[in-house]
């Protein structure tokens, strides 16, 4: 992905993700959300995020806090900020705007529920990688893969779909096993 670094696209970044998001985050999530992908350097965000706060686009939920912001802070977009964000998001590349909410949205979506995504990668002798993948909830697995891939670029494909991808990765083996391989095809 592409470096952000013009100040006014890093906020509109911002006012984008919280826009679609749709309530209230921790401040620690609104960091990981926004560098998660790369396309924006920390002290970046630090900085145009306090100018949003400044500016009324985004507030903090405690009317009474002060100073510096703290990760378990919780911040909204304001009517303002949600306005600014309708208005300018077209001024973001497209592939910036769909990839970076959709990991927004998949990140949000599996944290809200405390679903958990594991994986562990364990090199083979022979160049080959045993691969266990799977979800928890609630201290619980609910799903569990263990495979065996054939090489080290065939891992790291597998590595970085499931990164991206684990609860559409999931949806498509549900659904191959249960004998509703149409999904993949939607």
């Amino acid at each position: 992905m592409a470096d952000l670094n013009n100040k006014n696209d890093i906020k509109i970044f911002i006012l984008y993700i919280l826009r679609h998001v749709g309530y209230a985050l921790h401040y620690a999530t609104i960091i990981d959300l926004v560098l998660g992908d790369g396309a924006v350097k920390y002290f970046d965000f630090v900085e145009c995020f306090g100018e949003l706060v400044e500016a009324g686009n985004i507030q903090r939920c405690d009317d009474k806090a002060e100073g510096e912001y703290k990760v378990d802070e919780d911040f909204v977009i304001t009517k303002q900020g949600a306005s600014v964000a309708d208005t300018l998001a077209t001024d973001l590349a497209t592939y910036i705007r769909d990839k970076s909410l959709k990991r927004a949205l998949q990140y949000l979506s599996f944290k809200r529920d405390g679903t958990k995504v594991k994986l562990d990668i364990k090199p083979l002798y022979d160049g080959r990688s045993r691969i266990s993948f799977g979800f928890e909830r609630n201290e619980e697995s609910f799903f569990l893969l263990d495979l065996i891939s054939d090489n080290e670029k065939q891992t790291e494909r597998i590595r970085q779909n499931l990164d991206m991808n684990p609860e559409n990765v999931y949806k498509s083996i549900l659904s191959i096993l249960s004998g509703d391989a149409d999904y993949l095809f939607q």
